[in-house]
């Protein structure tokens, strides 16, 4: 099994030298690109294709942070934080690693635009350093991501979605062993956000910065 892991893991690294996105993996509709974040040796990630989804419902589940660990690959806690309208959002996420690599908690801030004129919702975010209650002590603190979700109103009830991902997970972990997880991961995430769309909480939601 490790040694499928680590085959696996030989794609992303096409292209390693390049600052151009590289195509590693597609999965239906779904196509997973990355590129050596400059100045670093870790990798960014791309998940760009479209699937079947209301944009309302998408955006709820992006808003309900308490359940992200319902459809995101290795998130074991979650919890919303801070929640200003319905355009600003701070929560916490614990991602679990395998031993003996130790747990990631991270605390992300989330912002959200909407570009009428192109029907696209951008929903940047970030890692930031401020302290919201206890931390785990178990977990290592990631404080250098950052990304941004947009996603476009197309036709026949479908919509495009591109999620844009860089995260340093800090502590002593190899470059070479972290980049393992920026394909299936990011994919993962989305596939399940997608799926989480069908649930009947997600629907008929309503925000005040769409017309």
């Amino acid at each position: 099994m490790l040694i499928r892991v680590i085959f696996l893991s030989i794609f992303p690294f096409v292209g390693l030298c390049q600052n151009e996105w590289n195509l590693v993996k597609e999965e239906g509709p779904l196509k997973v690109y990355t590129r050596l974040k400059e100045g670093t040796d870790h990798l960014e990630t791309k998940v760009a294709g479209k699937g079947e989804a209301d944009l309302r419902a998408i955006l709820a589940v992006m808003q309900d942070a308490d359940n992200y660990t319902s459809f995101m690959p290795n998130c074991i806690e979650s919890s919303k934080i801070v929640m200003k309208g319905d355009t600003f959002q701070i929560h916490r996420v614990i991602t679990d690693s395998p031993w003996p690599v130790s747990d990631r908690e991270g605390i992300y801030e989330f912002n959200y635009k909407y570009f009428p004129d192109s029907s696209q919702v951008v929903v940047s975010f970030k890692a930031i350093t401020e302290t919201y209650g206890p931390t785990r002590e178990d977990c290592i603190r990631v404080v250098d991501a950052k990304g941004y979700w947009k996603f476009v109103e197309l036709e026949g009830k479908e919509i495009y979605v591109e999620y844009v991902i860089y995260a340093n997970p800090g502590g002593n972990i190899p470059y070479w062993l972290s980049n393992m997880s920026v394909v299936d991961l990011p994919l993962g995430t989305v596939i399940g956000a997608f799926h989480r769309t069908q649930l009947s909480e997600y629907k008929g939601k309503k925000f005040s910065f769409l017309n």
